[in-house]
């Protein structure tokens, strides 16, 4: 979705119609995706003409992955906006439903479970821990701004706020590439002469958008000065 998003601005910027129209061809695939109970696939077999619900590369090929999920869901929203308002209320009915899963699964501690299985049952691994809620709060964030629905913004407050209180002061930026996908190690694993955890930058860039809108949507300088502060530290 991020992808074909710029490809269609570059299409924009050329007069090119021909590459607008491939690149809204891929929106139009995404929404196809088969649902069950607001969770979505997000992977597309061209040769197989099968859906998948993630890429498998955490080992968990037949489950639902919340960043998958959310990161699509996010860039749809960037369509919606900014590409094609013209489908908006087409892509806020794919996309609010798994908003509403979202809200549902927070746990108290404000984190938002990273896989579900085939029957939506929270996967114990990166359940009560993962900096991937950053992803997920991300995308709350983006559809309370479009619909105005401030449960949305409330949900993705919390989510930072668990970010703020258990990610950022250890630098614990706990995704699935920080220990599945392409950088396998064992989830208890520390380097024993710096006492640092592993870490990724995949999360951090969607903190840093997070806290981000959290300041321009709400003036207050704490998200700024958290962004900050995550970009300087990680970056």
């Amino acid at each position: 979705m991020r992808t074909a998003y710029g490809w269609h601005l570059y299409g924009q910027r050329t007069g090119n119609q021909e590459i607008q129209r491939k690149a809204e061809n891929i929106l139009t695939l995404a929404l196809k995706s088969p649902r069950k109970e607001r969770a979505f696939s997000t992977i597309y077999l061209l040769k197989d003409d099968k859906w998948i619900r993630e890429d498998g590369w955490a080992g968990f090929p037949d489950d639902y992955h919340a960043f998958c999920m959310s990161w699509t869901a996010y860039w749809m929203l960037q369509w919606a906006k900014d590409v094609t308002p013209h489908r908006r209320e087409e892509i806020l009915a794919f996309v609010q439903p798994y908003g509403n899963f979202l809200v549902r699964h927070q746990l108290p501690s404000g984190v938002i479970p990273s896989w579900y299985s085939a029957d939506l049952k929270q996967r114990e691994e990166f359940r009560e821990f993962n900096a991937e809620t950053a992803g997920s709060a991300l995308l709350l964030i983006e559809l309370s701004e479009l619909i105005g629905n401030k449960s949305y913004a409330n949900a993705a407050i919390r989510g930072m706020e668990f970010v703020t209180r258990e990610v950022l002061p250890r630098q614990r930026w706990f995704d699935f590439e920080t220990f599945k996908s392409c950088a396998r190690k064992n989830f208890d694993f520390q380097d024993k002469w710096t006492a640092q955890y592993p870490q990724n930058n995949l999360s951090t860039m969607q903190a840093a958008m997070a806290y981000g809108k959290l300041f321009r949507g709400t003036g207050d300088r704490k998200y700024l000065e958290l962004g900050r502060q995550v970009l300087i530290t990680c970056f």
